[in-house]
C-alpha cells in the first residue's frame, strides 16, 4: 500500500516544478524544482514520512532513466508521469511485457523518437520549453561526485556541443564516468586540456580562446553557457573571468541540500546561473549613452546592434530599441531631415520607458517643434536649430563645421525676414512684381540662365537695406562699414569645406559666433529662450540601467 501511495502522489506531483521553473526562466530542470518543493512542504504531513523520500525521487527523476532501473512499480509510475523510455530502458524494466501498451511512445507524448544524431538524443531528452540550443563549456575536476554534478549540468542545459576543460588527472579519473552517464558521442564533445590548473591567467586566456573557437562554430554568444562547479579554484575563477572578458550567455554553478560529508543530496541540485553579458551590457549600454548623449548617433546606434545580440532579457531588447528609435529619430533631426525624425519620436507615443528616463515632457516638447518646423521653410524654429546645431559642432572642436551653419544661418535670417515681412519673397526665385516699382529695373537685370533671379547672402540684405529694413542697415554697418563682418564671412571662404584650403580656427569660430548673434536678436528678439527647448536631450545613464534592472542592489 505504502508504494501504492508513493506511485500515486508521485505521479500527481511529478510536473509541479513547472510552476517555479516557468516563473524563473533558469537553467534549473523543473523536475529540480518539483523534488525541491517535495522535500520542503511535505515535511509538515506526518503520515508521509514513510513515503516522502520516495515520492521526493519519483518527483525528481521521472524523467530519467536511473528511476526506471531501479524504482519498483517503475513501469506504472511511468504510464502515470508521462515518462517517455527509451526502447533500451523498457528491455531493461519490462516484467510483464505488458508497459500498458507503450512500445509506440519512444519519445515524448507527440514528439519524434529519440534515437538520432544530437547530444540531446544520446541523453534521452528531446528540446523542448525548457532547452537551448547551445554549445557548453565544463570545468572537470576530480572525486566521487563530480560526474554526477557535471551530468546534472549538462543535462539542465542540453546543448549541442560540449568543451569539457581538464587536466591530465580528470581526464584519467573523471571523463569516462561523464561519458558514460551521459551516453556522449564523440562529435558531441572535446576536451580541451589546461597545461597548469593553478595558473589563473594561463587557464582564462586558454578559455577565452575556447569561447572564440565556439563562435567560429557558429554558436551565437547567447546560446553559450560555462558551468564552473568542478575543477580547481583557479579554473573557476578563469572560467568566469573568460566568460566576462569574452562575452557568453550565462555562467552557471551547480549547488543542492548538502548531506552526510557534504555531499549533495540526490534530486535537491539546483543551477544557479549569472548573465555575464549583464556586465557588459551594462558597460557598453553606458558608452552607447555617451555617444548619444555627443550626438554621435551612428556611433550610437552600432553599440545599441551589439547590444541586443548579447541577451534575450526582455527588458534590455525593449530598452535597446526605445533606445534605438530615440537615436534614429534625433539622427535624423540632427541631419536637418525633419520629416523623418517626426515618425520615430511619433512612434514613441506611450512608451512606459520614457517617464521613468525623465524624457516624457521634453519629447512632446520637441515633437511640437519639429511639427512647428514642417509647417513652414522660413520660419524662427529652422534658425534656431541651425544655431543650436552649429554650437555643437563648436563644443566637438569641428570649427570648420560650426563656420559653415553660421553661414548659412546668416542667409537663412535674410530668407526668412524678406519671405515673412516683406510680401512672400524669395531668394532662390525673387517675384520682381512684387518689389516697389523703382526697384524692379535693377533686379530685372540679375536674371540668370534660368529665367530666375536668384540672391546669394550679401545681395539678400542689400535687398533688406533698399526696402528699408533694419537688418540691411545693421548688415551694411557691419560689412561695409567696419568691414569686419566682411573679414568674418569670408573665414567660410578660405575652409577646407568651402573654396579654401586650410582650418577654420576656434578664434575665428568665436567672432563669427558673436556677430551672427547680433542678427538673431535683430530678427528673434525672444530666441534664445526658444533655442533652448530644441536642445537635444541628454540622457541620464543611471536612469537607464536601473530599468534594465542591471543598477545592482545593496543589502
Amino acid at each position: 500500500m505504502a508504494e501504492r501511495d508513493a506511485l500515486i502522489l508521485g505521479a500527481l506531483l511529478h510536473d509541479i516544478g513547472k510552476f517555479e521553473f516557468r516563473a524563473n526562466r533558469t537553467f534549473t530542470p523543473h523536475t529540480n524544482y518539483g523534488g525541491y518543493f517535495v522535500q520542503e512542504y511535505l515535511n509538515r504531513f506526518r503520515c508521509l514520512d514513510d513515503i516522502r523520500e520516495d515520492i521526493r525521487r519519483k518527483v525528481a527523476w521521472h524523467h530519467e532513466a536511473e528511476l526506471a532501473v531501479t524504482a519498483e512499480g517503475a513501469d506504472r509510475f511511468m504510464t502515470l508521469s508521462l515518462y517517455a523510455p527509451r526502447e533500451s530502458e523498457m528491455a531493461t524494466v519490462r516484467s510483464d511485457g505488458a508497459w500498458y501498451n507503450l512500445t509506440v511512445r519512444k519519445g515524448k507524448v507527440g514528439g519524434p523518437d529519440y534515437a538520432g544524431e544530437t547530444l540531446n538524443d544520446a541523453m534521452g531528452l528531446q528540446k523542448g520549453e525548457e532547452d537551448m540550443n547551445s554549445a557548453m563549456l565544463v570545468t572537470v575536476g576530480v572525486g566521487n561526485t563530480v560526474s554526477d554534478a557535471i551530468a546534472f549540468a549538462i543535462r539542465g542545459i542540453r546543448p549541442d556541443f560540449v568543451v569539457f576543460l581538464t587536466t591530465e588527472q580528470s581526464e584519467k579519473q573523471t571523463m569516462s564516468a561523464v561519458v558514460e552517464k551521459l551516453a556522449l558521442s564523440p562529435k558531441n564533445y572535446t576536451c580541451r586540456r589546461v597545461a597548469d590548473e593553478n595558473d589563473v591567467e594561463n587557464c582564462t586566456l586558454n578559455f577565452i580562446a575556447a569561447i572564440q573557437d565556439l563562435k567560429t562554430r557558429g554558436f551565437d554568444v547567447k546560446d553559450i553557457v560555462a558551468d564552473f562547479t568542478t575543477g580547481t579554484k583557479a579554473m573557476s575563477a578563469a572560467l568566469v573571468a573568460a566568460g566576462i572578458g569574452e562575452p557568453i550567455g550565462k555562467l552557471s554553478y551547480i549547488i543542492g541540500e548538502r548531506g552526510e560529508g557534504g555531499i549533495v543530496i540526490s534530486g535537491t541540485e539546483r543551477a544557479l546561473s549569472l548573465e555575464p553579458n549583464r556586465l557588459t551590457i551594462r558597460r557598453m549600454t553606458e558608452q552607447a549613452i555617451a555617444q548619444f548623449n555627443a550626438t554621435r548617433f551612428d556611433t550610437c546606434l552600432e553599440m545599441l546592434d551589439q547590444i541586443v545580440g548579447f541577451t534575450r532579457l526582455p527588458q534590455v531588447t525593449q530598452a535597446m530599441a526605445t533606445l534605438q528609435t530615440l537615436a534614429k529619430g534625433y539622427r535624423a533631426w540632427d541631419q536637418f531631415d525633419y520629416k523623418s525624425a517626426m515618425p520615430h519620436l511619433n512612434c514613441l507615443k506611450g512608451n512606459e520607458l520614457l517617464p521613468k528616463w525623465g524624457l516624457k515632457s521634453k519629447l512632446e516638447q520637441h515633437k511640437a517643434f519639429l511639427h512647428r518646423v514642417s509647417k513652414s521653410e522660413y520660419g524662427v524654429e529652422r534658425a534656431l536649430d541651425l544655431w543650436n546645431s552649429a554650437e555643437k559642432r563648436k563644443a566637438e572642436g569641428r570649427f570648420d563645421d560650426a563656420i559653415a551653419r553660421l553661414y548659412r544661418l546668416m542667409e537663412y535670417i535674410a530668407q526668412v525676414q524678406l519671405f515673412n515681412n516683406h510680401k512672400g519673397l524669395k531668394t532662390s526665385d525673387l517675384d520682381v512684381q512684387l518689389l516697389p516699382e523703382p526697384l524692379r529695373p535693377q533686379y530685372l537685370k540679375k536674371v540668370g540662365r534660368s529665367d530666375k533671379i536668384t540672391l546669394p547672402l550679401y545681395e539678400s540684405y542689400e535687398l533688406l537695406k533698399h526696402l528699408g529694413d533694419g537688418l540691411g542697415c545693421l548688415f551694411a554697418d557691419e560689412y561695409d562699414g567696419t568691414g569686419e563682418l566682411k573679414k568674418v564671412l569670408g573665414l567660410r571662404n578660405q575652409s577646407i569645406l568651402a573654396h579654401g584650403f586650410g582650418p577654420v580656427s576656434q578664434k575665428g569660430c568665436e567672432t563669427a559666433r558673436d556677430y551672427v548673434r547680433k542678427f538673431m536678436v535683430q530678427a528673434f528678439p525672444d530666441w534664445a529662450e526658444k533655442a533652448k527647448e530644441a536642445v537635444f536631450p541628454a540622457l541620464n545613464p543611471a536612469l537607464v540601467i536601473e530599468s534594465l534592472g542591471l543598477a545592482g542592489q545593496s543589502g
